[in-house]
């Protein structure tokens, strides 16, 4: 589950397009009990262990998490960077 959260906010990061608000909460939403399993994960030292024994990379998961703690953030970086990119008309 959280592979796929990493996918769906990379999909929305890599849109050429401005990213409302209602776009990206609601899967931040969604996912925050996958998130807040692994977050117990790594605060318990035990996200290593987990992750070799389902075959998962670990820093995919950690670099998963930084982005959700950071998701307002990144966002907004997208966004402005869109708007200066696209909607900037100097006069």
């Amino acid at each position: 589950m959280i592979v796929e959260y990493q996918k769906a906010m990379t999909q929305l990061l890599g849109s050429s397009r401005y990213i409302s608000r209602k776009e990206y909460l609601p899967l931040k939403e969604k996912y925050k009990e996958v998130i807040d399993f692994f977050e117990v994960l790594v605060e318990s030292k035990t996200l290593e262990y987990f992750c070799k024994e389902n075959q998962i990379e670990t820093s995919k998961i950690l670099d998963t998490l930084r982005l959700d703690k950071e998701l307002v953030l990144e966002m907004e970086h997208h966004n402005d960077e869109f708007i200066a990119q696209n909607l900037y008309f100097p006069i």
